[in-house]
């Protein structure tokens, strides 16, 4: 982890930390590496920006379908491409449908890999 965080100082300037508070905003966030939140093995996870954990996010493939419609459900490669094609200007969007699935329109889930 020391490297890991010397190498994003040498990248970004910042010294990251693992405990986020008023002194110290800029904290490393854990991922899980096969997206299953459930899998806390410790190969399992990785600590990244919170811009590397975005972008990950954000190309996470998934599956998307109008409420009614799950016969009609389309998979896309990432979270942007989803957005893009039910008409939604960025991914937080469809994380958002993902993550609770009351939009009043659609619903989905992510593809595990």
């Amino acid at each position: 982890m020391n490297k890991y965080i010397a190498e994003q100082f040498l990248k970004t300037g910042i010294v990251w930390t693992f405990a986020k508070s008023p002194n110290q905003p800029n904290a490393l966030e854990v991922d899980h590496i096969d997206f299953n939140p459930e899998n806390h093995c410790a190969n399992n996870l990785q600590f990244l920006t919170p811009q590397e954990n975005q972008a990950r996010s954000n190309n996470r493939p998934c599956r998307i379908w109008e409420i009614g419609k799950k016969d009609a459900e389309t998979e896309y490669p990432s979270l942007v491409d989803a957005a893009e094609a039910i008409g939604y200007k960025n991914a937080s969007s469809v994380r958002k449908i993902l993550k609770n699935n009351k939009h009043k329109k659609w619903r989905g889930e992510y593809i595990v890999e």
